[in-house]
């Protein structure tokens, strides 16, 4: 049941810390910041922190209240209630919550921003985009909370990726992933919300977020092309680019430029270096090697670098990914791996019926177990004490 107990966001404030400006507010007692040089002039809106405390409102069930913060965009809160609606037909466990703000209409600003880690999906954004891409936006406190040491040397990495792109690359560090722990919400769950505040902070008048999934391979979400829009305000327009291009196409476009490969970063585990033993490190050399690619950006790994990803293949969500590389080894004429890719295949459609049977069998259960791994805002381990 909703509580009548509001999730107070207040203190808003624009100050500078050593000289770096630095926006902030309190969601319900936690303080989130933003800090940059890109920050210089922020305007005095809490479209941001609309969109970062709106998930852990929904959550626990409280009306959301605003009203000690500067104004919302009229159009920003005019959409809030849609992106509601969504979440909460992906989530069960979160609950549509009333908002309240003071509201004003706001002016359009110019130019554009595109958000970047220096992986697949943001290089191949770019590329994709060209100059309409703007400024790349990488942020300290989102995929990792990186010391002063790891930062600086991602930074510098990415500057000599973002060059090679020829675009500008700016940096922003937040303690936002802190925020969504200490209200037990999963990255996952609350990515996307968490791009568009720093999209409304820079106020450009398009921000661009990498989609991660093609068309044909979509599923609820935390940064999700039915949602992401949402987000929009008057002034500031939240695209969600790259569903169009399947995850070996984007990596055959990458490939034509080896100065980037060799720059290429992917990592579940590390901010600064590929481990090349999560999923995503193991599945993008898989398909390097397959495009015969340079691999380099990876660490060296003696046997065939297919073979580790295709024994992944059973967990979490890389079958979605396989179907690409079939058709791929395919129009390669890869004879040589074509065999145990169909392996692969008929292991996966065995372990689908069975899926499929189970869920006949006991379909409570099977009900059950969908809203405890894929739709709870908190990842996929237990539910954590609220």
């Amino acid at each position: 049941m909703p509580s009548s107990t509001p999730l107070i966001v207040r203190d808003w404030s624009r100050t500078q810390v050593q000289g770096v400006p630095r926006v902030s507010a309190s969601v319900d007692g936690f303080q989130v910041y933003y800090a940059g040089t890109a920050l210089g002039n922020v305007p005095e809106r809490a479209d941001a922190f609309l969109a970062v405390s709106l998930l852990p409102a929904m959550l626990h069930g409280r009306p959301l209240d605003l009203t000690a913060l500067p104004p919302v965009s009229s159009g920003l809160l005019a959409n809030i209630e849609r992106v509601q609606e969504i979440w909460s037909c992906w989530n069960p466990y979160l609950q549509r919550i009333p908002v309240l703000a003071r509201e004003e209409a706001t002016p359009s600003e110019g130019g554009s921003i595109t958000f970047f880690s220096g992986g697949v999906d943001a290089i191949h954004s770019v590329l994709h985009l060209g100059a309409s891409a703007g400024r790349l936006v990488m942020i300290n406190g989102f995929d990792f909370a990186m010391d002063d040491t790891a930062f600086g040397t991602v930074r510098k990495r990415l500057a000599k990726t973002a060059d090679k792109l020829g675009h500008e690359l700016l940096t922003i560090e937040t303690n936002w992933i802190a925020m969504t722990r200490h209200h037990r919400i999963a990255r996952s769950t609350s990515h996307g919300a968490g791009l568009a505040a720093v999209g409304h902070l820079m106020h450009p008048a398009a921000a661009h977020i990498s989609s991660s999934r093609s068309w044909a391979a979509l599923f609820p979400s935390g940064s999700h092309p039915l949602v992401d829009h949402y987000f929009n305000s008057d002034s500031v327009r939240i695209v969600h680019v790259g569903n169009d291009s399947p995850r070996m196409e984007k990596i055959a476009l990458i490939a034509q430029q080896p100065g980037l490969l060799k720059l290429l970063w992917v990592c579940h585990e590390e901010p600064i270096t590929n481990c090349g033993k999560c999923p995503k490190c193991l599945r993008t050399r898989a398909m390097l090697s397959i495009l015969d690619a340079d691999t380099s950006s990876f660490p060296p790994s003696d046997g065939d670098p297919l073979e580790p990803w295709l024994k992944m293949l059973a967990k979490g969500n890389e079958m979605v990914y396989l179907n690409e590389v079939i058709d791929v080894a395919k129009r390669k004429h890869r004879e040589d791996i074509l065999p145990r890719l169909a392996r692969s295949e008929r292991a996966a459609l065995r372990r689908d019926v069975l899926r499929r049977l189970w869920r006949r069998l006991l379909p409570g259960v099977a009900r059950k177990q969908d809203s405890k791994l894929d739709l709870q805002p908190w990842g996929r381990g237990p539910r954590p004490e609220l």
